[in-house]
């Protein structure tokens, strides 16, 4: 069951993401930082989906 820490933590993610978007936007950012901003993401799916299934 998802606990409060847990909901926090993909807030916090949520709010970096869009900061971070909208900076990328103003600068025009290129498609090599975009790619890694993707891997960032996958990685931090896959992370709090690991630490997720240990926590239950």
């Amino acid at each position: 069951m998802m606990d409060h820490p847990f909901l926090s933590m993909w807030g916090s993610l949520l709010s970096l993401l869009l900061v971070y978007k909208e900076k990328e936007r103003k600068k025009g950012a290129g498609a090599a930082k975009a790619a890694r901003w993707k891997k960032v993401a996958k990685w931090w799916i896959l992370e709090t989906n690991r630490w997720k299934t240990s926590a239950d």
